[in-house]
Protein backbone atom coordinates (compact mmCIF):
# COMPACT_ATOMS: atom_id res chain seq x y z
CA UNK A 1 0.00 0.00 0.00
CA UNK A 2 1.15 3.16 -0.91
CA UNK A 3 1.90 5.99 2.45
CA UNK A 4 0.22 9.48 1.92
CA UNK A 5 2.23 11.55 -0.19
CA UNK A 6 2.60 13.90 2.65
CA UNK A 7 5.00 11.49 4.52
CA UNK A 8 6.64 11.09 1.23
CA UNK A 9 7.11 14.49 0.83
CA UNK A 10 9.25 14.96 4.20
CA UNK A 11 11.48 11.92 4.32
CA UNK A 12 12.21 13.22 0.77
CA UNK A 13 13.20 16.40 1.55
CA UNK A 14 14.78 15.39 4.74
CA UNK A 15 16.96 12.80 2.99
CA UNK A 16 18.17 15.26 0.07
CA UNK A 17 20.61 18.29 2.06
CA UNK A 18 23.35 17.73 -0.46
CA UNK A 19 21.00 18.81 -3.50
CA UNK A 20 20.57 22.28 -4.07
CA UNK A 21 16.78 22.89 -5.65
CA UNK A 22 13.89 21.08 -4.95
CA UNK A 23 10.75 20.72 -7.19
CA UNK A 24 7.68 20.05 -5.89
CA UNK A 25 5.56 19.06 -8.38
CA UNK A 26 1.66 18.72 -8.60
CA UNK A 27 0.66 16.45 -12.04
CA UNK A 28 -2.44 17.85 -12.65
CA UNK A 29 -3.17 16.42 -16.22
CA UNK A 30 -2.10 12.75 -15.35
CA UNK A 31 -2.00 10.21 -18.00
CA UNK A 32 -5.65 8.14 -17.96
CA UNK A 33 -2.93 5.25 -18.52
CA UNK A 34 -1.74 5.79 -14.99
CA UNK A 35 1.92 4.90 -14.60
CA UNK A 36 2.41 8.06 -12.60
CA UNK A 37 1.54 9.71 -9.68
CA UNK A 38 -0.27 12.76 -8.86
CA UNK A 39 2.79 14.02 -7.18
CA UNK A 40 6.57 13.69 -8.10
CA UNK A 41 9.64 15.66 -6.31
CA UNK A 42 13.13 16.68 -7.73
CA UNK A 43 16.32 17.61 -5.84
CA UNK A 44 19.01 19.12 -8.47
CA UNK A 45 22.34 19.83 -7.94
CA UNK A 46 23.28 21.65 -10.96
CA UNK A 47 26.95 21.93 -9.96
CA UNK A 48 27.31 18.03 -9.69
CA UNK A 49 25.05 17.76 -12.28
CA UNK A 50 23.21 15.07 -10.06
CA UNK A 51 19.53 14.59 -9.32
CA UNK A 52 17.24 12.69 -6.75
CA UNK A 53 13.85 11.84 -7.96
CA UNK A 54 10.63 10.53 -5.86
CA UNK A 55 7.15 9.42 -6.44
CA UNK A 56 4.66 7.14 -5.03
CA UNK A 57 5.90 4.54 -7.98
CA UNK A 58 9.47 5.10 -6.69
CA UNK A 59 8.38 4.29 -3.03
CA UNK A 60 6.40 1.09 -4.28
CA UNK A 61 9.50 -0.21 -5.73
CA UNK A 62 12.28 1.01 -3.64
CA UNK A 63 11.14 3.14 -0.65
CA UNK A 64 14.07 5.72 -0.95
CA UNK A 65 14.61 8.58 -3.83
CA UNK A 66 16.21 7.57 -6.65
CA UNK A 67 19.18 8.53 -8.39
CA UNK A 68 18.61 10.14 -12.14
CA UNK A 69 20.59 10.95 -15.55
CA UNK A 70 20.64 15.31 -15.55
CA UNK A 71 21.03 17.33 -18.52
CA UNK A 72 20.76 21.43 -18.04
CA UNK A 73 19.80 23.87 -20.46
CA UNK A 74 19.34 27.49 -20.25
CA UNK A 75 15.53 26.87 -19.92
CA UNK A 76 14.65 23.47 -18.63
CA UNK A 77 15.94 20.56 -16.74
CA UNK A 78 15.54 17.56 -18.58
CA UNK A 79 15.47 13.91 -15.97
CA UNK A 80 15.64 10.38 -17.12
CA UNK A 81 15.22 7.42 -15.17
CA UNK A 82 13.91 3.54 -15.57
CA UNK A 83 11.62 1.92 -12.91
CA UNK A 84 11.92 -1.70 -12.66
CA UNK A 85 9.74 -3.89 -10.62
CA UNK A 86 6.16 -2.00 -10.92
CA UNK A 87 3.43 -4.56 -10.74
CA UNK A 88 0.61 -4.28 -12.40
CA UNK A 89 -3.79 -5.67 -12.36
CA UNK A 90 -4.56 -6.66 -15.83
CA UNK A 91 -8.78 -6.61 -16.49
CA UNK A 92 -9.46 -9.62 -14.91
CA UNK A 93 -7.77 -8.93 -11.69
CA UNK A 94 -4.28 -11.19 -12.93
CA UNK A 95 -1.11 -9.56 -11.00
CA UNK A 96 1.90 -9.46 -12.68
CA UNK A 97 5.62 -7.64 -12.54
CA UNK A 98 5.60 -5.55 -15.70
CA UNK A 99 9.11 -4.85 -17.68
CA UNK A 100 10.88 -1.74 -17.40
CA UNK A 101 9.62 1.82 -17.79
CA UNK A 102 11.25 4.58 -19.23
CA UNK A 103 10.65 8.41 -17.80
CA UNK A 104 11.18 11.30 -18.99
CA UNK A 105 10.49 14.53 -17.18
CA UNK A 106 11.36 18.30 -18.54
CA UNK A 107 11.22 21.16 -16.45
CA UNK A 108 10.80 24.73 -17.75
CA UNK A 109 12.98 27.01 -15.12
CA UNK A 110 10.98 30.27 -16.36
CA UNK A 111 7.41 28.89 -15.46
CA UNK A 112 7.94 26.04 -13.48
CA UNK A 113 6.09 23.71 -16.07
CA UNK A 114 6.32 20.05 -15.99
CA UNK A 115 6.09 17.72 -18.78
CA UNK A 116 6.49 13.80 -17.64
CA UNK A 117 6.46 11.06 -20.35
CA UNK A 118 6.74 7.25 -20.01
CA UNK A 119 8.11 4.61 -22.35
CA UNK A 120 6.78 1.18 -21.33
CA UNK A 121 9.12 -1.76 -22.80
CA UNK A 122 6.28 -3.80 -23.31
CA UNK A 123 4.12 -1.69 -25.18
CA UNK A 124 3.08 0.60 -27.97
CA UNK A 125 1.25 3.45 -25.63
CA UNK A 126 3.55 5.97 -24.09
CA UNK A 127 1.35 7.50 -21.19
CA UNK A 128 2.30 11.26 -20.36
CA UNK A 129 0.96 13.83 -17.99
CA UNK A 130 1.39 17.53 -17.17
CA UNK A 131 1.40 19.87 -14.07
CA UNK A 132 3.48 22.74 -12.19
CA UNK A 133 6.27 22.60 -9.86
CA UNK A 134 7.15 24.63 -7.03
CA UNK A 135 10.93 25.60 -6.53
CA UNK A 136 12.30 25.83 -3.12
CA UNK A 137 15.51 26.50 -2.29
CA UNK A 138 18.28 24.72 0.50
Amino acid sequence: MLRPIGALAALFLSTQSAFAVVYDCDITLPSPDGWMGDKIYFSIDEKENAVAVYDPLIHEVQEAPMLAELETAPNRYTVRWKLKGLKAIDDIGVRSKMPTAFYKAVIVRKTNKLMLTVNLSAGDNVPSGSGLCSRKEK
